[in-house]
């Protein structure tokens, strides 16, 4: 019996290629918690390392520039005694490496599958949050408006993820996902699936209570809808700025919007603490994780971040270490604009630019795409070479 286990196992492996089944497992365990996912993730990245290992050298010289920026990452926070900064950049070094990985062995049909796990995968975990919203609510004398009547809520969304503006992220590059789904596919199911997911992970942005998230998703609806169909992003626009005049005059509609100046108050303080941090070293900066690790120089609270990316990128590595950055992916930004008007992927960079915007433009208030969950899943919709997305834009979805 278990000889032919093991003869069928060795079948199977010398019948699909290991690495591909690795990626597709490595997406799914993402989506569970990440003391869950991140000690199967390293596992994967054992085996690939382990199969890859007579030409191990060639992998680590294809991280380039972003090879050098981890060295760089690694002795600035080592000289500034930076030990979680240490860690953060070997976390980030593991990273890199499974996206070397992970571009040698993409092709077309993989990059939809994946699509599809982060999209399709975004119902069970909406359902868990509204759940545990809901047990929440009513297991503390509440009823299922409760994040609506109260400022000082006890409870939001998170699903799996560790934060509420983690699984926001989330669901807002979901919802992404599943628009650019309904427009390419001709399939009434992956249809129906991508309204659903539109559907259940609005609700989540709502049960995160996250102000930030709702201007960040319709940014990326607007952006991606000018790619998808011109005509209609007009319409998208002008909806969005009724409701937002609406929200305006109603804040009340959604949880927290009450209570935005404080959350601004509170934000400034951040952004100045994180300022100054960089200011103690404007050069090198110091190290990963510097506001949590210097923060007390100026406050007495302690966040993770400086809930602003620019400043905090500028706090951790400094004004090298920003240009380092630049340097690392200038070629996969001249690579992306070289075909931003190129009719035949269209719908397909309009999807990989509106996760850079939706970063960017989250990033003005907070880190969030500094987290395995949201970050790993934002590196596997962007990094698809050009090539790849020409043989995607011919298949069926």
């Amino acid at each position: 019996m278990m000889g032919s286990s093991t003869k069928a196992l060795k079948q199977f492996l010398a019948e699909h290629d290991v690495m591909i089944l690795g990626i597709i497992a490595a997406a799914i365990a993402i989506l569970f918690p990440f003391f869950f996912g991140a000690p199967i993730l390293i596992v994967i990245l054992g085996s690939f390392i382990w199969l890859d290992r007579k030409q191990f050298k060639q992998t680590i010289a294809e991280l380039g520039w972003v090879g050098i920026f981890i060295v760089y990452s690694l002795i600035v926070s080592a000289i500034n005694r930076n030990l979680i900064g240490v860690l953060a950049t070997v976390a980030v070094a593991l990273i890199a490496l499974f996206f070397v990985y992970y571009r040698r062995k993409l092709n077309a049909e993989l990059y939809v599958l994946l699509l599809k796990i982060f999209c399709w995968g975004s119902i069970p975990l909406a359902i868990m949050a509204l759940y545990q919203y809901l047990n929440y609510a009513y297991t503390h004398g509440y009823d299922m408006f409760y994040i609506f009547k109260y400022h000082n809520i006890q409870t939001r969304a998170e699903a799996t993820f560790f934060n509420a503006n983690y699984y926001g992220l989330y669901c807002v590059f979901a919802i992404t996902i599943a628009i650019y789904l309904f427009k390419r596919s001709n399939f009434k199911h992956t249809k129906l699936m991508s309204l659903l997911v539109f559907l259940l992970n609005t609700v989540s942005i709502i049960l995160t209570a996250s102000r930030w998230l709702l201007p960040t998703i319709v940014v990326a609806i607007v952006w991606l809808v000018f790619f998808l169909n011109r005509k209609y992003a007009l319409i998208a626009m002008v909806v969005s700025a009724v409701g937002l005049v609406l929200l305006l005059f109603n804040p009340e509609i959604l949880p927290r919007l009450t209570t935005l100046a404080y959350a601004f108050e509170d934000r400034f303080i951040i952004w100045d603490t994180g300022w100054r941090i960089f200011l103690t070293n404007p050069l090198i900066g110091r190290g990963a994780m510097s506001y949590v690790n210097y923060y007390y120089l100026f406050v007495d609270e302690g966040k993770m971040h400086a809930h602003q990316l620019l400043i905090d990128t500028l706090a951790n590595f400094g004004l090298y270490g920003l240009m380092l950055i630049c340097v690392s992916f200038s070629g996969y930004l001249r690579e992306t604009l070289s075909v931003i008007n190129d009719r035949t992927i269209r719908s397909e960079i309009g999807l990989i630019t509106s996760f850079i915007v939706i970063v960017l433009f989250h990033g003005l208030m907070d880190m969030a795409i500094f987290w395995l969950q949201t970050g790993f899943i934002f590196l596997v919709v962007i990094l698809v070479p050009i090539s790849i997305l020409r043989k995607v834009a011919e298949i069926e979805i």
